[in-house]
């Protein structure tokens, strides 16, 4: 899960957060939904993003958190480096 989040984190940073995503893109985020099947599973996959993103201080938390309608895959979870991961369902 982890190199899945990095590498999607990555991808944010350097070339998704254009007006129209590129495919690549919009398939880590859909790999993404795919993995957080269970509580647990999208509880580690917050805490993952949480903490790759705090390491890139110019990510712009509004274009991450809405990367997934642009790619037409809503997740279970916000994208953000404020959200409390403990309460995702």
């Amino acid at each position: 899960m982890k190199g899945v989040v990095a590498a999607i984190l990555l991808a944010l940073a350097v070339s998704c957060l254009e007006a129209a995503p590129a495919p690549a893109c919009c398939q880590g985020v859909t790999k993404l939904k795919a993995l957080a099947a269970t509580t647990s599973d999208r509880r580690l996959a917050c805490n993952c993003m949480k903490q790759a993103a705090s390491h890139f201080q110019n990510i712009d938390d509004d274009a991450v958190g809405n990367l997934p309608k642009k790619c037409g895959t809503p997740l279970p979870f916000p994208i953000n480096k404020e959200v409390d991961c403990s309460r995702i369902p």
